[in-house]
């Protein structure tokens, strides 16, 4: 019974929008790198690791609407500074590819912080914003706005 409702919970147009995307991007990978070409099973190798990401992709969004987002709320300070360092540990120790520093490397597993920047930035925005929700209505009150987006936006830019 909990799962009926847990699953009633659910924005069924956004649901079968992500599912329909992601079958016709599957199609569209396996267009592009000739899977249906015989004598190289190889070919469906991209095919089988973009479709197990839509699947986890899927369950880990079914568990965050259980997870309270307000939480965030008073970690976003301390998220603005993990971003930061990271983005400053990149520049220092991180490992270059295809022209670009972007990757930290960790064992033999590769970290890139610019992608949890994107995250990180959007949460501690939402903070911003959210505590003075009148209060943008010319250009200067905009611009607390653009200097917490100074700092990592020039981090990523080296």
């Amino acid at each position: 019974m909990n799962l009926i409702r847990y699953l009633r919970r659910v924005d069924s147009t956004l649901f079968l929008t992500v599912i329909s995307l992601g079958i016709i991007c599957l199609m569209i990978i396996g267009s592009a790198t000739h899977a249906n070409v015989y004598g190289y099973p190889e070919r469906y190798d991209f095919i089988l690791k973009q479709g197990i990401f839509l699947v986890l992709g899927i369950i880990i969004s079914g568990f965050t609407l259980k997870y309270d987002y307000r939480i965030l709320y008073k970690w976003a300070p301390t998220l603005f500074v993990i971003n930061a360092l990271s983005l400053i540990v990149v520049k220092f120790a991180g490992t270059s590819a295809l022209g670009a520093q972007r990757w930290i490397q960790i064992g033999s597993f590769t970290l890139q912080p610019s992608e949890f920047a994107k995250l990180f930035m959007i949460i501690c925005l939402a903070r911003l914003l959210s505590n003075r929700k009148q209060e943008y209505k010319t250009w200067r009150s905009l611009l607390p706005v653009a200097g917490l987006m100074t700092l990592p936006t020039f981090l990523i830019f080296i």
